[in-house]
């Protein structure tokens, strides 16, 4: 009921007159429910009730079928949340008990709504909508215990003069432009405004599937279908019948962000483009089979991680997250449709996120740095200093083949990434009915402190700094695409109850800011925007290492990317691109869905049950013998280590200490000499 009142409000807000407020939610109740004859006609004859939920408001949203009580309990319950006073009156019509409303119309005066008789008919009926005591108490009898004035006539509504078109808000407005602009060209083959780093160039790039994926979600929210032709116009030219791929596009390059595009594709396929077949091709033989299969089975790092592109081996990205692991639980969940195959993916999938929490998260201030090279690590097998990137070189510790700074995007990519994939493996397990609770509670758990960390660094304006932990850094800047994402990261993750409404809060006045400092008005008409400060592209060099990385700066010139602090501030910023402008539309779908009310209340996610422990059972075969006894033995001689879990089933005399006392009494019990620990 929480989303359908909410969705009444909402809709009841734009709705300038109590009239057709109270004429909607009429019409929504009839609409949505039939008369309930099996339940009255047991309740009349046997006075016993089958369908409790027929008496009140969830017979008509979840049931579909009430009796008289639930239709006058759910007009009394909508009114109330819209502002409108409403009484609940009971008496009899045509000899039988009874129930209908009186509502207050702006004349003063009192009127009945029966949507139960207005609801019967083969399409629903205004009979005894607003209507006066003179055509009511033809068939309605009843004593008035309440202290209205009822109107005799029934209420005629007067359409008030019309007027001009009520504004659309600042908010509203400057979307409505934004997303305007962004799909003014759906023909990809001459370049794309989006792309401000190669705008002249027909080019597969994962920036094509952000900005669709974008405009889908906002499409579905808005309930325009528009979206969806848009992006399957815009996205087909990539595609040849056959489903190779254009646009420069090379299997062989192996790059996670050439994955990203085929989110896209799925959704597109999922939803029935005429073009699925070449779709599907493209994204399973392509994408998944020849690019991500290949990468899981002969390119990741001795933890695991998946290279970043085949000319930055053994290194793992933030942005690598985002590019790929929602792409993985999405094709196995949309397209193989497999249990086994989608358990396969989210287990990766934690491995690929376990391992960027360990190698890249600072423990002092929970942010993430950017980048990471095995290579650089000697507690990696693939420790190899003569190959190791000198941008790696530099930290130590936990983070020992970490670059040595957090840029704001990539932890911006890293926190969507999290949120997608929570939102999959959540949907996964529903879909499979498998018990996914592990995974989901590990990168819930991730999530959730990552939340937690960026929220100290965030800015007295709302927004976050290109490097994240240097406010007062000579050119640093609050950078727009980097913000727009944690805003969206942090407004879903609360949508999803995963997070309490507080950090939703957090997002929406990111949001704000955006709006307020980054998306300015081009002209005094207020005809146009334009969205700045973002910036145009950052990484860290391949085996070169010295590599030249910008042609213009916004600082002065730093020509290698090393990732250090000079490094990613003298990158240039861009205006209107995708970077910048898919992750804001995405954070401005994340509020029209709670403002419809469709969203989760907050539920922390569980941990998992620990696996149950048998005492004296060691080696876990499910037999206590001698076997058992050996292992506590070997561990207390410091031959051998034990699990967490063996070292609790070996404290089989309860005092702590794992020894030859535990081994002992287990051969007694072995030998049933004992019958129990």
């Amino acid at each position: 009921m929480d989303g359908v009142e909410a969705a009444v409000i909402n809709k009841c807000s734009s709705l300038s007159t109590e009239y057709e407020k109270i004429l909607y939610i009429h019409n929504l109740i009839c609409d949505s429910a039939d008369y309930d004859k099996t339940t009255e006609t047991e309740y009349i004859t046997y006075g016993t009730i089958a369908n409790p939920l027929a008496f009140s408001p969830l017979g008509i949203f979840y049931d579909g079928a009430a009796v008289c009580q639930g239709y006058a309990l759910a007009v009394k319950l909508l009114c109330d949340d819209v502002g409108i006073d409403s009484v609940y009156q009971v008496g009899t019509s045509n000899g039988e008990n009874h129930a209908w409303n009186w509502v207050l119309m702006d004349d003063g005066l009192w009127y009945g709504v029966d949507a139960t008789w207005d609801g019967q008919t083969s399409t629903t009926s205004t009979s005894f909508f607003l209507v006066g005591t003179t055509n009511l108490n033809k068939k309605h009898s009843y004593d008035l215990s309440f202290n209205i004035t009822l109107s005799e006539d029934d209420y005629v509504f007067t359409p008030k003069e019309e007027e001009d078109p009520v504004d659309e808000t600042e908010r509203e407005k400057k979307m409505r432009i934004l997303i305007e602009n962004m799909t003014a060209d759906s023909d990809p083959t001459d370049g794309s405004s989006w792309n401000n780093e190669s705008p002249t160039k027909y080019k597969w790039s994962y920036i094509k599937g952000l900005m669709i994926s974008a405009l889908l979600q906002y499409g579905d929210i808005a309930d325009d279908s528009s979206y969806e032709s848009f992006a399957d116009t815009y996205m087909s030219p990539f595609i040849n019948s056959n489903g190779t791929i254009n646009g420069s596009f090379k299997t062989s390059n192996y790059a996670l962000d050439d994955i990203n595009s085929g989110k896209a594709l799925i959704e597109l396929i999922s939803r029935g483009s005429s073009n699925s077949t070449k779709y599907t091709a493209a994204v399973t033989d392509k994408l998944y089979t020849g690019i991500l299969k290949y990468m899981l089975e002969n390119m990741t790092t001795a933890e695991g991680s998946l290279f970043h592109k085949y000319v930055y081996p053994y290194q793992a990205w933030l942005d690598g997250i985002y590019m790929e692991t929602p792409f993985y639980l999405q094709y196995e969940l949309e397209i193989s449709k497999d249990a086994d195959a989608f358990t396969e993916a989210a287990e990766n999938t934690v491995i690929q996120i376990e391992n960027v929490y360990n190698k890249l998260r600072d423990e002092e201030t929970g942010l993430y740095y950017h980048g990471y090279n095995s290579q650089a690590d000697s507690s990696s097998g693939d420790y190899d200093a003569s190959s190791a990137m000198s941008w790696a070189l530099n930290t130590t510790g936990n983070n020992e083949g970490a670059s040595s700074s957090f840029w704001l995007r990539g932890i911006g990519w890293y926190a969507m990434g999290l949120v997608d994939d929570i939102e999959l493996l959540k949907e996964g397990q529903e879909e499979f009915d498998i018990d996914l609770t592990a995974e989901i509670y590990s990168v819930a758990t991730i999530y959730t402190e990552c939340m937690e960390s960026i929220l100290n660094y965030k800015s007295d304006s709302g927004l976050w700094y290109q490097v994240m932990d240097k406010p007062d850094g000579e050119y640093n800047y609050t950078e727009t695409s980097g913000s727009a994402a944690l805003s969206y990261a942090l407004m879903k993750g609360a949508n999803l109850g995963i997070i309490p409404e507080s950090y939703y809060d957090e997002g929406y006045a990111a949001f704000e800011a955006l709006l307020n400092e980054k998306l300015l008005y081009t002209d005094s008409d207020e005809s146009d925007v334009v969205l700045n400060d973002i910036c145009g592209t950052a990484g860290l060099a391949g085996p070169s290492s010295g590599v030249t990385s910008t042609t213009a700066t916004r600082a002065y010139e730093h020509t290698s990317r090393d990732g250090s602090y000079e490094y990613y501030v003298s990158e240039k910023t861009v205006t209107d691109d995708a970077k910048g402008a898919g992750p804001l539309i995405m954070a401005y779908s994340q509020i029209l869905l709670r403002e419809s009310g469709e969203y989760e209340e907050y539920s922390p996610v569980e941990a998992p049950a620990e696996d149950p422990v048998v005492m004296g059972d060691i080696n876990d075969d499910g037999i206590i013998n001698s076997a058992d006894a050996t292992r506590v033995l070997l561990y207390y001689a410091q031959r051998i280590e034990l699990s967490e879990t063996a070292l609790k089933a070996a404290d089989v005399n309860g005092d702590g200490i794992v020894n030859s006392a535990d081994a002992t009494r287990i051969l007694l019990y072995y030998a049933q000499r004992i019958s129990s620990f």
